[in-house]
């Protein structure tokens, strides 16, 4: 083959950089911690409220840190499953191994296209060039294997009412078990088993652990990408009819363009969101890759009558209704998507049908007017990802029922490296209807809603870029007793800055204004309001000597429109101070978080995402006037056991009791701890 100009100099180049020892990015310079903090970062400060599914996240990127992926023979689906690189990025590393390579060195990374610093950062902690035996053949597969058994404890040491009342029938307790085995990238499997506190064993209704999955899942099966039997979680396009876990606000979901495009994947976490009980496949044609799967979902809800208004998916069965409403509904999905892939192009096509045990029905109120009814539904849409020079178009447009239409589409310009300009449009009609339907909106749900966007990134130095977003949506509902819906918007600046994987600054100040409608008696619509709220947001991580720190605070401003009047503005604040720190004469891992809060509105409420056990964590809404600390300590033992222990409190100065209902504590702190065991074994078989 003769080597033009081009790919002489690229050869020329990156046999330099290899020779070269010390390199901008190399394999595995970032501990995990620096890692996916930097990828929880990328994604954005999550300040929704809805959180992130951060035990799937970080099992996936540890995973993947632990395994890292052969630049030279990786797959599509082993890069879709990092979640942060997106599929132009992917389509740019397949195209570069395959015309300049074999890939020499990592660092070959700044020569390809369409990869931007903060991925510089990232990708050298999951992809390797031959350093590590990670061969995708599966005579090598089980050469490299992995158990972990996982066991959990956690409890709150103030009692709720409900365990005084007998309303909850079992302990305080919460119990989780998991099993993971790993066989390099070629194999998976888990089995899950886990227990919420207040819910019962085998007495009043009980099933020993109250949620079990187990998972098995193969790759590179010769053209079989992957075969995944037992509970899996499936994505495809922008997430209109198959979406998993959206991660990031909005700013970043724009500029970074992540999509729903994860294919099928294996499941064993804990989240109480539905997930596919069944089997599924993904089959490789030269381009073309094409996925069958089929799945059950059991799901709770009030099928009094024989038939349902809606269900739960809170996973709780603690009392005699809950427990009466465990496993009623029954739910069949069946489904497929066609894809084609290329450099510049990307397109697939996918269809479902889903069945349910008994039908639903509307309720009498406009609230539920455009609810879902009947006892099946059905869809296809068509995902589409094209690129031309320095120009990206990518979206999703579905069907479904024959009549109800939803689309979400970007366009992205990038005149110059790290420069973006992107525009978005999406509208959901508001009967609109898709089970599994998970993809970026401002309401709760994908339907009702027609909304556009603009946003831009601007580099300011390496590694670091101020972005702005300015967001507008409407409602889509149809009320008698509401005639003129209002608009709601967002506006927001960032400055995101990495000086080293060290020191990390995020700066962003946001302004929302969001509409809210309230329900009569009568169960109409009677009266809308509207919420404004204007946040800052500072946190800077960094180190100092052993010991990691993170420092942040927010304040914000909120009002709420009450018919025509605004109420007075109030104020609230926050405060946190977060510190790691690894002791070198023993394996003890050390981490704590002060923090005082004071938001006196419900509008005024932070969400601040926590560390926990592994593979867990959550973003609290902190509300009220506060002190909240948390404790926690990792200590590794020589023959492969970990135990972590976290302790956290939130002390009230407002107020002498917490909660509601059945969940009240009589008591003005709350105190909980989490314990977990964890035993890890791996093993390397000589040849």
């Amino acid at each position: 083959m003769r080597l033009g100009r081009h790919d002489f100099l690229c050869f020329i180049l990156c046999s330099l950089m290899s020779w070269m020892s010390a390199m901008t990015v190399s394999a595995q310079e970032l501990s995990f911690e620096q890692f996916y903090n930097l990828v929880l970062n990328y994604f954005g400060e999550d300040d929704g409220g809805d959180g992130l599914d951060v035990q799937d996240l970080e099992l996936r990127l540890r995973r993947a840190y632990d395994n890292p992926i052969d630049w030279n023979s990786a797959t599509r689906q082993q890069f879709e499953d990092l979640l942060f690189v997106n599929d132009q990025q992917i389509e740019e590393l397949l195209f570069y191994a395959d015309y300049y390579g074999p890939v020499r060195s990592i660092a070959e990374l700044q020569l390809v296209n369409d990869i931007e610093s903060p991925l510089l950062l990232l990708l050298p902690s999951v992809l390797c060039v031959g350093e590590i035996m990670d061969s995708v053949r599966w005579s090598d597969a089980f050469r490299y294997t992995q158990h972990q058994v996982a066991l959990r404890s956690d409890v709150t040491f103030e009692q709720r009412k409900g365990y005084e009342s007998g309303h909850y029938f079992g302990s305080p307790f919460r119990l989780l078990g998991r099993y993971d085995f790993e066989a390099g990238n070629n194999f998976r499997a888990g089995v899950t088993a886990e227990s919420d506190a207040g819910e019962p064993w085998f007495k009043n209704g009980g099933q020993g652990f109250d949620l079990y999955r187990f998972y098995v899942e193969a790759s590179n099966l010769s053209n079989v990408n992957r075969v995944v039997v037992g509970s899996y979680r499936v994505g495809f396009g922008r997430g209109l009819l198959f979406g998993q876990q959206v991660y990031g606000d909005r700013l970043s979901q724009v500029l970074n363009r992540n999509s729903s495009s994860y294919g099928v994947s294996g499941y064993g976490g804990v989240s109480e969101q539905p997930t596919l009980l069944g089997a599924a496949t993904t089959i490789q044609f030269s381009r073309f890759t094409v996925t069958p799967f089929y799945g059950y979902t059991a799901l709770d809800a009030d099928t009094a009558g024989g038939v349902w208004h809606s269900f739960s998916t809170s996973g709780y069965h603690r009392t005699k209704t809950e427990i009466a409403r465990r496993s009623t509904l029954g739910l069949h999905t069946i489904g497929a998507n066609v894809a084609y892939n290329q450099r510049y192009f990307n397109v697939g096509i996918t269809a479902y049908g889903g069945f349910f045990s008994l039908p639903a029905v509307l309720g009498s109120d406009d609230w539920s007017a455009n609810d879902f009814v009947g006892d099946s539904q059905w869809g296809v849409s068509l995902n589409y990802d094209l690129h031309k020079s320095k120009v990206w178009f990518s979206g999703e447009t579905a069907l479904c029922q024959g009549v109800a239409v939803a689309t979400t589409n970007t366009l992205l310009v990038r005149p110059l490296s790290e420069l973006q300009f992107a525009l978005t449009h999406r509208y959901f009609s508001p009967r609109y209807h898709a089970f599994w339907a998970n993809t970026s909106s401002s309401l709760s749900g994908v339907n009702a809603e027609h909304g556009a966007g603009f946003a831009m990134q601007i580099p300011v130095g390496k590694a670091k870029n101020v972005s702005f977003l300015a967001d507008v949506y409407k409602p889509l509902w149809s009320a008698t007793t509401l005639s003129n819906l209002q608009m709601g918007y967002e506006l927001r600046t960032q400055f995101q800055g990495a000086f080293s994987a060290n020191k990390i600054l995020y700066a962003s100040l946001r302004y929302k204004v969001r509409p809210i409608w309230y329900r009569e008696e009568d169960w109409h619509i009677s009266q809308s309001s509207t919420d404004r709220v204007g946040q800052l947001y500072l946190k800077f991580s960094y180190k100092v000597s052993d010991c990691r720190f993170v420092t942040g605070t927010q304040a914000n401003l909120a009002q709420e429109k009450i018919g025509v009047q605004f109420t007075k503005p109030t104020f609230g604040w926050l405060f946190y101070q977060d510190v790691a720190y690894d002791v070198s004469a023993v394996p003890l891992r050390l981490k704590a978080r002060m923090a005082l809060y004071g938001a006196p509105t419900w509008a005024n409420r932070f969400y601040l995402y926590e560390s926990d056990v592994p593979m867990s964590g959550y973003t609290p809404a902190l509300y009220g006037s506060a002190f909240r600390w948390y404790l926690m300590a990792d200590y590794k033992f020589k023959f492969g056991l970990t135990a972590t222990l976290r302790i956290a409190q939130t002390i009230y100065s407002d107020r002498d009791v917490i909660g509601s209902s059945h969940d009240l504590i009589a008591s003005p702190h709350r105190t909980d701890m989490h314990i977990l065991l964890s035993y890890k074994i791996k093993h390397r078989k000589s040849r």
